[in-house]
């Protein structure tokens, strides 16, 4: 399906990003083993947005990804990205 190539894109793409960045690659890794379920509440309204923003500006919004709003599954792409979960 097209929205699952988009997704895989959209996980590569961060990866890439993120290679770049890696002290907060590194926070946001021990934000998850420290929380892996609520890893990313504290990062919402900074981090989060910037990175939905972020995806949407090259060609990952919710139009490509097939999905109501980026608010509900950039977590999971930022997880893949960084722990290939």
């Amino acid at each position: 399906m097209v929205e699952w190539d988009n997704r895989a894109c959209a996980v590569a793409f961060l990866r890439g990003y993120f290679s770049e960045d890696v002290d907060t690659s590194m926070l946001i890794q021990n934000a998850i083993c420290n929380d892996p379920k609520d890893w990313w509440v504290g990062y919402h309204f900074h981090w989060g947005m910037a990175v939905r923003n972020l995806l949407r500006k090259h060609g990952y919004g919710e139009d490509q990804l097939k999905v109501t709003t980026l608010d509900d599954h950039y977590v999971s792409i930022v997880e893949e990205a960084l722990l290939g979960k």
